[in-house]
């Protein structure tokens, strides 16, 4: 069975949750994630990010993480998730050894 990508679901339902963060309730529709998604996108490559590089995502459960990573699915861009539960130097080695040009986080980290 071949899941639609959230652009097919954006077009025929905008408005739809396309995810809901169980612990809070925020939500983000179809419409908000194809959005969010192609500008973070666009913001990678303005950082010279291209298709065939690798970012690292060391975040919590957040709404920006489906965005972040639906904007390197999109641009060609390997991500590694990097658990928020890791050490500072557990993620350093991660990051390290997976070649990652960028390393987004959060200030909660």
């Amino acid at each position: 069975m071949t899941v639609p990508h959230p652009r097919a679901w954006a077009q025929t339902q905008p408005d739809k949750p396309a995810l809901i963060i169980a612990d809070t309730g925020e939500s983000i529709s179809y419409a908000q994630l194809v959005d969010h998604a192609d500008r973070a996108a666009q913001l990678l490559h303005r950082l010279g990010i291209r298709e065939g590089d690798t970012i690292a995502l060391f975040l919590e459960n957040h709404i920006r993480y489906a965005e972040l990573i639906w904007a390197a699915k999109n641009s060609g861009i390997t991500y590694v998730c990097i658990s928020s539960q890791s050490s500072v130097e557990d993620a350093a080695y991660i990051v390290e050894n997976s070649d990652a040009r960028l390393l987004i986080s959060s200030a909660l980290l």
